[in-house]
């Protein structure tokens, strides 16, 4: 596959996501709902970038340091303890985020209606399905699986338009367009990633290698942790300092028209992380990359 193709690949679901959601979804969205409702999906969104940053071990580091150095077999092991651990973690931090709600939600969403615990349920529901896409999505990228990975984007990107509309047109609540259609494409897209998983992994309960797993993606935690912060922290203090949750709708509102161009040069790093990768991985000079 000729790195042009290649490029357009992982670019085109970007770009599409990001003139639909210009030209369909925020101009539906935004007919209909507030900038408080903007607001209080911003908060409940940074809230799970939070939850998330301790319900991973990274397997894009873990499987990035496997691929070149082990047999296929070993590295189909390696996969399924990743699998293992990233379900379990996803589970356990939204099973304490739904338990603990009760206590945290308020102080983070003023003024906070009873609703609301509905739509942070939602919203879990979304983060524990798709447990897998971050496997998944890093297994396709190193194996050079362009093609696949941008029908599986191109699915999301259609379910949650799909859901969108419905929501808006048939429900009272209108509010569930955020919500419902990233659950409905999480759960849908968890069967997919099943399925690809299977041919893929080799079910084995050997300790060495799930610590090899916790050795190798542990270290990425703080950093995940520190960037997520970084993200997430603005949205809080312009609810608790900058005029509550529609000053937040505003504000993440405009922001995420920057989030379109961090999707590009996400699209440009995937095309050569499988090469940086085998390069690192055997150890060969940087130098290298060039030729």
């Amino acid at each position: 596959m000729s790195l042009k193709l290649h490029l357009s690949l992982y670019l085109a679901p970007s770009i599409v996501r990001g003139v639909i959601a210009l030209a369909v979804i925020v101009p539906l969205i935004t007919r209909y709902l507030e900038a408080s409702d903007f607001g209080v999906a911003a908060l409940i969104a940074a809230v799970l970038g939070i939850i998330s940053s301790f319900s991973s071990i990274s397997p894009a580091w873990v499987l990035g340091a496997s691929y070149y150095n082990v047999e296929y077999s070993e590295y189909k092991k390696i996969v399924f303890a990743c699998a293992v651990v990233e379900l379990l973690l996803r589970v356990f931090m939204t099973v304490l985020a739904f338990s603990l709600a009760s206590y945290f939600l308020p102080f983070i969403i003023e003024p906070l209606d009873e609703i609301y615990y509905l739509y942070f349920t939602i919203a879990l529901i979304a983060f524990c399905a798709d447990s897998f896409w971050p496997l998944i999505s890093s297994m396709l990228v190193i194996e050079k699986k362009a093609a696949l990975f941008s029908y599986m984007e191109f699915f999301r990107i259609s379910i949650n338009l799909l859901a969108v509309i419905c929501v808006l047109e048939f429900l009272d609540t209108k509010q569930l367009a955020f919500y419902i259609p990233a659950a409905s494409a999480a759960i849908l897209l968890m069967l997919f990633t099943l399925y690809l998983l299977k041919s893929r992994m080799t079910v084995c309960f050997d300790i060495k290698i799930f610590r090899h797993c916790f050795k190798v993606g542990a270290p990425s935690i703080p950093g995940n942790i520190s960037e997520v912060l970084t993200k997430s922290t603005d949205n809080f203090a312009v609810q608790w300092y900058g005029g509550g949750i529609s000053q937040v709708g505003l504000y993440s509102h405009s922001k995420a028209y920057g989030g379109i161009f961090l999707m590009i040069t996400k699209s440009f790093f995937r095309v050569f992380r499988s090469e940086i990768l085998n390069v690192f991985s055997n150890n060969t000079k940087t130098e290298q990359l060039q030729s």
